[in-house]
């Protein structure tokens, strides 16, 4: 299953955009429970993403989680449509959590950096 395969990706690459964003620190890692673990540290947020209660929840995780290797490497993985389709909602839910807490760590939509335009960096007072 590509699809599983590359929704692993997404969430490692956005919980790696977290731990450099805020840490300045990211780990070298594929797996996505340590990066979520370090990433949720760091914005506790990030929970609302991937909620944990009900057991469908846990699965459809796990199933992301496991693509890494088990849709690389085995002829029989597969994931239910119902799993895969929460999962690429939970995805988009993450990644606009993550673009939110990165902007806000570099300034953007914060008023006090909308004082400096952009044009006026690294040039000299005249």
């Amino acid at each position: 299953m590509m699809a599983a395969l590359l929704l692993h990706q997404t969430c490692e690459h956005l919980y790696q955009c977290v731990a450099w964003a805020l840490a300045l620190h990211g780990r070298r890692s594929h797996s996505l429970d340590e990066l979520r673990d370090v990433a949720e540290q760091l914005e506790p947020r990030l929970a609302a993403a991937w909620p944990r209660a009900a057991r469908f929840e846990r699965h459809a995780f796990g199933c992301i989680r496991r693509a890494y290797v088990e849709a690389r490497y085995g002829r029989d993985f597969t994931v239910a449509p119902a799993a895969l389709a929460w999962a690429m909602e939970r995805v988009v839910i993450l990644d606009r959590i993550v673009t939110t807490v990165c902007e806000e760590r570099l300034g953007r939509g914060n008023p006090a950096s909308a004082t400096q335009p952009a044009d006026n960096r690294g040039r000299r007072a005249e």
